[in-house]
């Protein structure tokens, strides 16, 4: 099976209703979007039951039921997914881009400092996220040098310096170094 704009539709259009003792929305929502990116990628998505879905103890969160239902589709889709025949080629084979852990944790474990001015926090997310999805499955980085993020004038964002220092230590970063 090949990921559709159906398979997509559906992700996005199952209904997870909120009760005390859910599991944490934002952990929840993550999962969604990595496996939304993945699909528009047309790669595997992650195992659902890799992501750290911690409940509120006494807070709102996802129906525990309907996170269990959401995490069985998505089981169901990664069983029956069948990955694209690459194109046949007489080029040599692209080169292994076999990303660390720890490289995967320094990325997704980073912080900004956020102040009045900067990089809107939402948009360098994003492009982590990405970043995160192309080292997990062992991918080469999105473009870095290309990358631009909207300013957001007098509101919170990054600090540019440390995006920006963060992306050149990025940069020239290496598979499993």
């Amino acid at each position: 099976m090949q990921w559709t704009p159906q398979h997509l539709s559906d992700l996005n259009a199952m209904s997870l209703r909120s009760e005390r003792g859910g599991h944490d929305h934002a952990a929840v929502d993550l999962l969604i979007s990595n496996t939304s990116a993945c699909m528009r990628a047309g790669r595997q998505i992650p195992d659902p039951t890799s992501f750290a879905l911690p409940t509120n103890r006494f807070g709102q969160g996802y129906a525990r039921a309907d996170v269990k239902r959401l995490i069985d589709r998505l089981q169901r889709w990664r069983a029956d997914w069948d990955a694209p025949a690459p194109p046949e080629t007489n080029r040599r084979a692209a080169p292994s881009w076999n990303w660390t852990q720890s490289q995967v944790d320094w990325v997704r474990d980073r912080t900004f400092t956020i102040r009045r001015g900067g990089y809107v926090c939402a948009d360098v997310d994003d492009f982590l996220d990405r970043v995160i999805v192309a080292m997990a499955h062992h991918n080469p980085l999105p473009d870095i040098a290309s990358s631009k993020f909207d300013t957001s004038g007098f509101h919170q964002g990054y600090v540019f310096d440390e995006v920006d220092d963060f992306l050149d230590e990025l940069s020239a970063l290496k598979p499993g170094g």
